[in-house]
C-alpha cells in the first residue's frame, strides 16, 4: 500500500476513534491507549505483521489484540477500534491510526506538537526554559519530542508543522561556508 494511501486510511479510522472518544467522554483514556499502542508498534514491529497474517482467522487475530487489551487494560472503545481494523483487514495501519489519533487529540486540546533535535539531552533547567519560550512563541501549551542528533554539533533544531528554526552549529557553519564560497 502506498504511503499516501496508508495515511488516508489511517486518518479515516483515527477520526472515527476520535469522534467516539469525544462522544463517550473518554478522550484522555483513549489517548493513553493510543500512546501505548503506538509505542508497542514501534518496539515490536513483528506483532502487527504476524497478527495480520492471512494464516490467522479474524477470530485468532482478534484474540491476539484482546490479550494485548486485557494486559494493558485498554478502554473498551479502543478494543472495538482494534476489532474493526481486524474485520476490515486494516490492522497493518494500527501504528498510523494511533499516531494520527494523538495528533487529533493535541489539535483538539490546542496543544502544539514540537520536535526538538539536540546533540545531547537537555538539563531539567534547559528543558523548563525551552518549554516556557515555546509556550510563549506558539501562544499555547506544547508537547515536545526530543531527538538526539550528534550531526548538529551544537545548538537546537526546532520543528512544528511546517515551521522550522535551525539554530544548530552545523547549519551556521554551512551558511558561513556558502558565504565564503560566494553562494
Amino acid at each position: 500500500m502506498k504511503k499516501n494511501s496508508k495515511e488516508k486510511t489511517a486518518r479515516i479510522y483515527s477520526s472515527a476513534l476520535y469522534d467516539v472518544a469525544v462522544a463517550s467522554s473518554k478522550l484522555d483514556a483513549i489517548k493513553k491507549d493510543a500512546e501505548f499502542l503506538s509505542e508497542l508498534c514501534q518496539q515490536n514491529k513483528d506483532l502487527v505483521k504476524k497478527s495480520s497474517s492471512p494464516l490467522l482467522s479474524d477470530e485468532q487475530q482478534k484474540e491476539v489484540w484482546q490479550q494485548v487489551a486485557v494486559k494493558a487494560k485498554l478502554d473498551a472503545e479502543t478494543l472495538k477500534c482494534l476489532d474493526i481494523l481486524v474485520d476490515n483487514n486494516r490492522i497493518d495501519v494500527l501504528a498510523e491510526v494511533m499516531t494520527d489519533f494523538i495528533h487529533l487529540y493535541y489539535v483538539g486540546k490546542n496543544i502544539a506538537e514540537v520536535s526538538v533535535e539536540t546533540v545531547k539531552p537537555l538539563t531539567t533547567t534547559q528543558d523548563k526554559k525551552l518549554r516556557e519560550v515555546l509556550t510563549k512563541k506558539f501562544d499555547k501549551d506544547v508537547v515536545i519530542k526530543y531527538v538526539e542528533n550528534p550531526d548538529l554539533l551544537g545548538g537546537l533544531r526546532i520543528m512544528s508543522g511546517s515551521k522550522m528554526f535551525d539554530g544548530s552549529l552545523s547549519y551556521k557553519l554551512n551558511c558561513l561556508e556558502n558565504i565564503m564560497k560566494g553562494n
